[in-house]
């Protein structure tokens, strides 16, 4: 799930005033996010409730900062226009976070209104009930951490955090990528290979062969093979494309990867 920081849409007049970021910088900063969305086929998530709130009169910010910051006035029909043209690459969050849930770092203050912060709160708790890559999008500014926890009841999950338009880029690059099982590296049903020869097997099942591919680093030699390493079989992956230009791959284990790739895994 790539969850949106709710926080960049929705201010009151002390959290404008008191950000290291402006309305101009939020402006570009959806504009850029439109198009990388569309252009890898990803969706972000945001609470309904701060979604229709956005198209409600008294939003992006908040009541009485129209007044103190006139500036704002005229950029606000072309940010209403951005995230419109976000929609078809939202998906919404329903659930009600219970009282008990824990987020480290604490992200949320009085410089943010109810909504904003409620809002995360259900989406917060939406992602402990479900699995897969969990991605936090934000700005730096607002978001100056690289990893943020979020726990209820004895469970946790940590949610990656991505804050700046290129790191923002090579993510949603990468979670375009979508893993398909090639039955000849099925460890259960390994086929071999036409020739007879051994045919390696791939460890990891469904899931976790699409997280580690998201995370796959390739090299500099102009190949489209991706290497990672896999923590739960102890073995590294290699993930090779089947259909690039829709970024479909197949993977299977190796016994080792390229000294550049290790430096940066």
């Amino acid at each position: 799930m790539n969850l949106l920081d709710h926080r960049i849409l929705i201010w009151d007049h002390e959290g404008y005033t008191q950000s290291r970021i402006n309305i101009n910088q939020i402006s570009e900063y959806f504009d850029f996010l439109c198009d990388s969305l569309k252009s890898n086929s990803v969706k972000i998530s945001i609470d309904i409730k701060v979604f229709n709130e956005i198209f409600a009169d008294q939003s992006i910010p908040l009541g009485e900062i129209h007044e103190l910051h006139p500036e704002l006035i005229d950029i606000r029909s072309l940010l209403l226009s951005q995230i419109s043209n976000l929609s078809e690459h939202i998906e919404y969050t329903t659930h009600v976070a219970p009282n008990s849930l824990t987020i480290t770092p604490n992200i949320f203050s009085n410089n943010y209104s109810h909504l904003v912060i409620e809002g995360m709160r259900q989406s917060f708790n939406y992602i402990l009930c479900i699995d897969g890559v969990h991605i936090f999008l934000s700005m730096e500014g607002i978001a100056d951490f690289d990893i943020l926890e979020i726990s209820n009841n004895g469970s946790s999950k940590n949610l990656l955090v991505f804050n700046n338009m290129h790191s923002i880029s090579e993510i949603l690059d990468a979670l375009g990528r979508s893993f398909e099982m090639n039955v000849k590296h099925d460890p259960i049903r390994p086929h071999p290979h036409n020739k007879g020869d051994k045919v390696s097997i791939l460890s990891a099942d469904q899931n976790n062969a699409q997280a580690l591919l998201i995370f796959a680093k390739g090299d500099s030699t102009g190949s489209n093979k991706l290497y990672n390493f896999d923590p739960i079989n102890n073995v590294y992956v290699t993930f090779i494309p089947h259909r690039l230009e829709e970024k479909k791959y197949h993977g299977y284990n190796i016994d080792g990867i390229p000294k550049c790739i290790k430096k940066i895994l």
